[in-house]
């Protein structure tokens, strides 16, 4: 559990996070190039400015995250689910990902 962990432009790479919870966590400008953060629950992380760049974010949470100006080239989002409060970066299209949109309402 790393729920509300401050990862502030930590460095990332290749690491193997899966299943961790990160909830609420401040990853801004964190680099997750190439990591494996398959069914990491990023639940209302700030993911603003992050390199998720050839990452794998199969089957995570990122319901009210903000990845506005995060990287998601190459980055694997099958499954992962997002809300309307999930802020994507500028042309970015989650459905064309095959990323599940859940209504809480």
């Amino acid at each position: 559990n790393l729920s509300q962990v401050d990862l502030f432009t930590a460095h990332l790479g290749n690491a193997s996070l899966s299943d961790v919870d990160l909830v609420g966590a401040n990853l801004m400008c964190a680099d997750f190039m190439g990591a494996n953060l398959m069914g990491v629950n990023l639940c209302r992380t700030d993911l603003f400015g992050a390199n998720l760049r050839d990452a794998n974010l199969t089957c995570t949470n990122l319901r009210e995250s903000k990845l506005i100006e995060a990287d998601l080239t190459g980055a694997h989002l099958q499954g992962a689910v997002y809300n309307k409060g999930t802020q994507f970066p500028k042309g970015f299209d989650p459905e064309e990902e095959c990323m599940i949109k859940i209504d809480d309402d």
